[in-house]
């Protein structure tokens, strides 16, 4: 299969030179944004587990340790241990390669240098050996070039689910995408630092992406591996006497519900024959400048970390194990039934990170993800604006809104507020969250207010001139609008899979043209701009075949 890093590695290496990451500019609203992220979380939410022989910090939380070499790593160093033959692949496509088969994350640290292993399995020789593809070199993880995560929780006070901006160079546009490099992953566990790179070392743009205040990740401020000093390397070979998992496959009847059974056919491979010729561990050195930290921090707060595999568009394999990485992995993927559909669905990591340094977390348990307002600044005076904020912590929590420094509403334990702002200018809305115990944390948006038109701008009607659209057959998109003065109209398509697509910018003509070129359920979004440069939105559903 094709990897998609090929095409996002593209991407990230325009952004650290500087260029635009996007031929066209995609336009997104607040509204349409959180619409799509909430999507997500609709999705695919599951539990994590440490149920059955997974298990995380069961050892520790790694070592104070220079890693020079493989020969430095000891198994008193592993943070989260999984199990073999557990890849998404085994349920429906044991055939398949390379295998990404995680079995076990190790940790260490010095005054420089975070150090981190993971130990990949290939156990196809004792659990499916007519297979014979992904018992050779084929199968191997570093001949595949499949895009590879780690996740991070360095900051507690900060975190986002995963969703990614940037911005245009040319028309200064802010475009939004609801995963790093379109893989299907996002995070409801608390994440503020992401890596993404291939399992081929030296291919592609690895990078660094760091979570901003407005809980996006952003393709502009990422910092490349080579910049950042990041390197990593691989040898073939497992470490330990012992590899615990089920000796079985998809086709046998093997399911993931049995990797949570005491009664499944549970072995150590070592003892069964297999080959450790196979398996083949990777090992990464960061320096902690580039995380933002030192050893002191890593020994006084900790920090956490999650590795994942990825196949296709979605995630297949993590370590500490997340039970979303196998919730449709015994369903049939769309273009081969023969494989797994976990390669194409939507993975939202709900488990707990493995801690590195400490196991405790010191730092304020309260976290206040995200502030929305019900419609996107700007707004003129007068308009009624719906204010959420969405936090977590301990007990009840109450809410506390302030508007310029000016307390608009005390604690309360509702999270929602009103605000009807009367004058033009520019706002800043605080959200501060109390918990029972009486820790806060706060979360600022800022906001425009303009003055009231004369006429009020709005969007009256979005009509198309075919009831049903036929891919290669132009649309005609017709807008009805009043507002002051010159109306200028910007019109986007938008396909979940196909993403966001500019069709006309600020054009004085309110009827535009597009040809789909492909089947599916679009949003027809409208822009309107009045000459006070009020902006309001509409948009409409259509389908095409």
């Amino acid at each position: 299969m094709k990897s998609i890093y090929k095409i996002y590695s593209s991407i990230v290496a325009a952004t650290i030179m500087g260029t635009s990451i996007f031929s066209a500019p995609v336009t997104a609203s607040t509204q349409e944004v959180t619409l799509l992220s909430e999507r997500l979380y609709t999705l695919n939410l599951r539990s994590s587990s440490s149920e059955g022989k997974y298990s995380t910090n069961a050892t520790g939380v790694g070592q104070y340790k220079t890693i020079n070499s493989f020969s430095d790593w000891t198994e008193d160093m592993i943070i989260a241990q999984g199990v073999a033959n557990d890849d998404a692949r085994i349920f429906r496509g044991s055939h398949e390669g390379p295998v990404y088969d995680t079995y076990a994350l190790y940790g260490a640290w010095d005054d420089d240098n975070l150090y981190l292993m993971w130990q990949f399995v290939n156990v196809t020789d004792v659990v499916d050996p007519a297979q014979g593809y992904p018992i050779s070199d084929n199968g191997k993880p570093w001949n595949g070039d499949i895009p590879q995560i780690l996740a991070f929780s360095i900051d507690p006070s900060k975190s986002g689910n995963g969703a990614i901006k940037s911005t245009d160079s040319k028309t200064g546009t802010v475009n939004y995408d609801d995963n790093i490099w379109g893989i299907r992953v996002n995070y409801e566990t608390s994440v503020d630092t992401l890596m993404y790179f291939s399992s081929k070392p030296g291919v592609g743009q690895p990078a660094i992406f760091k979570v901003e205040d407005d809980s996006y990740f952003s393709y502009d401020n990422c910092v490349g591996f080579k910049n950042a000093g990041v390197t990593y390397e691989y040898q073939d070979g497992f470490l330990g006497d012992t590899m615990m998992g089920i000796k079985s496959n998809g086709w046998a009847g093997y399911t993931p519900d049995d990797l949570f059974s005491s009664s499944s056919n549970w072995v150590n491979m070592l003892n069964e024959g297999h080959d450790t010729k196979q398996d083949t561990m990777y090992s990464m050195t960061i320096p902690l400048e580039s995380l933002g930290i030192d050893r002191e921090y890593i020994e006084n707060n900790g920090i956490g970390v999650m590795h994942i595999s990825t196949f296709g568009q979605s995630g297949t394999a993590s370590i500490p194990y997340d039970k979303s990485m196998l919730d449709v992995a015994t369903e049939e993927y769309g273009p081969d039934a023969s494989t797994s559909a976990e390669k194409e669905d939507y993975d939202v990591i709900t488990t707990t990170l493995a801690r590195i340094g400490k196991l405790e977390i010191a730092e304020n348990t309260v976290k206040v993800n995200e502030v929305t307002a019900s419609k996107e600044s700007p707004q003129v005076a007068g308009t009624s604006i719906d204010l959420t904020a969405k936090a977590e912590g301990e007990g009840t929590l109450s809410y506390k809104y302030e508007v310029n420094s000016e307390v608009v509403r005390d604690f309360s334990t509702s999270n929602k507020f009103t605000w009807v702002p009367t004058e033009a200018g520019e706002y800043t809305v605080k959200v501060t969250v109390k918990d029972s115990n009486g820790k806060t944390a706060s979360k600022s948006l800022n906001y425009t207010i303009t003055e009231k038109p004369t006429v009020s701008l709005e969007i009256k009607d979005i009509k198309v001139d075919k009831e049903t659209g036929t891919v290669g057959s132009p649309v005609k998109i017709t807008t009805t609008a009043e507002g002051e003065g010159e109306i200028l109209y910007s019109v986007s398509v938008h396909e979940i899979k196909e993403g966001w697509k500019t069709i006309d910018k600020n054009s004085t003509s309110n009827t535009t043209q597009w040809t789909p070129s492909k089947a599916g359920r679009y949003k027809i979004w409208v822009d309107a701009k009045d000459s006070n440069n009020n902006k309001v939105s509409n948009c409409i559903e259509y389908t095409v075949k």
